[in-house]
């Protein structure tokens, strides 16, 4: 759900991964940490920024638990 956030709101995903293999991808996703929307976008600094940044935490105990808790925030 982080993924489709940041990509909805930013028009981009998180990585850039068009012209990487797929065993590159995997390990760019994996032990790269996602960039900040705002990074992309300076208007999208804020709450709804540190929202998706959580949904997208490489630490699956600093993600949401649930779907229904990211709805929450």
């Amino acid at each position: 759900l982080g993924v489709i956030a940041f990509e909805l709101l930013t028009g981009e995903l998180p990585h850039r991964l068009n012209e990487v293999s797929l065993l590159d991808a995997a390990r760019i996703v994996t032990r790269e940490v996602a960039p900040t929307m705002s990074s992309r976008k300076r208007e999208l600094r804020g709450d709804l920024e540190l929202i998706v940044a959580k949904a997208l935490a490489q630490d699956l105990g600093q993600r949401y638990s649930s779907a229904g808790d990211f709805a929450a925030d």
